[in-house]
């Protein structure tokens, strides 16, 4: 997830007419369409990349990469609060846009963030459709019979309208899609958009654990000192971690929830293995449209493991991809193993073992 709030009031309240019901943001995206037809006519938004795994997984530097080469659309934050009409939104806001200072997130990791950097915002768009999914202390895994027509046509026209937004001159780009929750839908994904590619990041699961715990500590504290933070993550589903955290439901959570509170870093290691064994399962399944990239290696090899990946999603780096991992640099392993129960790590060692032999 990436995540950053910077509001002025007149955003916040913008922001809250926008997600007042969902009515709303339906109504804009049907202007929308209506108004802005002939822009994205002829944009394919064919083979789409779908790019996801647990949150701090490193899939936003994946992301930032990946922005920065030709031929590839994705989301912004300057596509915020309308994220379900970004062309309407777009040309209402240009007169007011304010300037894509860099800033830290609010993560407190040292990525930087501004209005013009890539980031995933489709969940809105999963809430809306399959508010079902969505209980109030979890979410449910999405099924492959849970397909719906009007969700699959919404969302084909959503990516041709990024396409049309961010590449008007490349009609044929692909749209990316970085969404953390939608590890928990590959199958139904696999089967709404059969041309698509899944591209899962794997970390180290003592390391991710660890950060997953972290950041789960730091939005409690925020979310606690001002309110709107929690109203913000609510409003845009992520409930990866904070006061308003919702596990999605890979292997009975609630057995998890029963052994382990979430101020306990076993809980994240167990929610770990419960994922990337739900991931194990999907790569058997859709062996040929999933790729599996290893985070480390792609920090430490930087060009090189970039140039794999992309040449293994048919990318033409068109000479950027230097120039795109300028700031990917090797991670600094912080985890401590005493910290998690024995049982646990080993079986997530094993787990990691296994994914790891099929990755890049």
């Amino acid at each position: 997830m990436a995540f950053e709030v910077n509001y002025t009031r007149t955003e916040r309240l913008i922001h809250r007419l926008a997600f007042a019901s969902r009515s709303v943001q339906l109504a804009a995206e049907d202007i929308e369409s209506q108004v802005f037809a002939r822009s994205f006519r002829d944009t394919t938004a064919a083979r789409p990349i779908f790019l996801t795994s647990l949150p701090r997984a490193g899939t936003t530097m994946v992301l930032e990469v990946m922005h920065r080469l030709p031929g590839l659309a994705t989301t912004t934050y300057r596509d915020m609060p309308f994220v379900m009409a970004p062309m309407l939104w777009s040309a209402f806001s240009k007169p007011f846009q304010r300037r894509g200072n860099l800033r830290e997130r609010a993560h407190g990791d040292g990525v930087e963030i501004s209005y013009d950097s890539p980031e995933g915002f489709e969940e809105v768009i999963w809430r809306t459709f399959w508010p079902e999914n969505y209980l109030s202390d979890r979410l449910l895994c999405w099924q492959v019979q849970d397909t719906k027509a009007e969700a699959t046509d919404f969302l084909h026209r959503h990516m041709k309208k990024i396409v049309a937004l961010r590449r008007p001159d490349e009609p044929e780009a692909r749209y990316i899609s970085k969404n953390n929750a939608n590890v928990a839908r590959l199958a139904l994904l696999a089967r709404m958009f059969p041309d698509g590619t899944f591209l899962l990041i794997l970390r180290d699961p003592l390391e991710h654990a660890t950060s997953l715990h972290r950041q789960h500590m730091n939005f409690v504290q925020r979310q606690t000192a001002d309110k709107f933070v929690g109203r913000y993550m609510s409003d845009i589903g992520h409930f990866e971690f904070g006061a308003m955290h919702r596990p999605i439901d890979f292997a009975k959570p609630e057995s998890i929830h029963d052994s382990y509170g979430t101020d306990d870093p076993d809980y994240w290691l167990a929610y770990w293995i419960s994922a990337f064994t739900a991931v194990e399962a999907a790569c058997g399944d859709l062996d040929r449209q999933i790729v599996l990239a290893n985070y480390e290696r792609l920090c430490a090899d930087g060009v090189s493991a970039f140039g794999e990946l992309c040449e293994c999603l048919g990318l033409d780096t068109g000479g950027a991809l230097a120039g795109a991992c300028a700031q990917v640099h090797p991670v600094r392993f912080r985890a401590d193993p005493a910290a998690f129960d024995a049982n646990l790590v080993s079986a997530a060692k094993a787990l990691y073992a296994k994914l790891l032999g099929r990755a890049l």
